[in-house]
Order: structure tokens, then C-alpha cells, then sequence
């Protein structure tokens, strides 16, 4: 399955004291940050990226829930559909 955009959705991460804002992409029920058209680091728990010098500060334009090992994912379609 390839990485899809979320859209309307932004994840702000750091590395080494620099700050982006960059769009969030969803695969396979796991949430990435997209660092430019062919790059993404998949959010872990507590902050943390796939890529160890860089973590995750905050996600906007979409509400989400702490899973397994606190990582962050989107609610399930039906959950969603409830808080509409």
C-alpha cells in the first residue's frame, strides 16, 4: 500500500532545533510526516520518529488517538462518523 495524504492534516517536527511544518500521510493505519515529496519518518510514541534525530511536536487539522505504544493514529471511520 503506498503513503496517502491526510487531507487538511499537518504534523510540525523537529531536528536538531530546526522546526517544519509538513503534511501527514496515513499507510497501512500508521501515521508518517512527509519531509518532502519521496521522504517520510513514521510517528512513534512519546514524540519519537522512525528517524532518531528527529521527533514530532504536534499534529493539526485532525483529531487522533494513542494506540499501541502510544503511537499516534486516526480514530477508526466509525468513531469518526459518532463525533460528527
Amino acid at each position: 500500500m503506498l503513503f496517502h495524504i491526510v487531507e487538511g492534516a499537518q504534523v510540525i517536527v523537529s531536528r536538531r532545533g530546526v522546526y517544519k511544518q509538513v503534511a501527514l500521510y496515513q499507510r497501512d493505519g500508521e501515521l508518517y510526516a512527509g519531509l518532502n515529496k519521496t521522504s517520510f519518518v513514521r510517528l512513534l510514541g512519546n514524540r519519537g520518529t522512525s528517524q532518531p534525530d528527529t521527533l514530532w511536536e504536534e499534529i493539526i487539522g485532525v483529531s487522533v488517538v494513542f494506540g499501541w505504544l502510544d503511537r499516534p493514529k486516526l480514530p477508526a471511520p466509525e468513531k469518526m462518523k459518532a463525533a460528527a
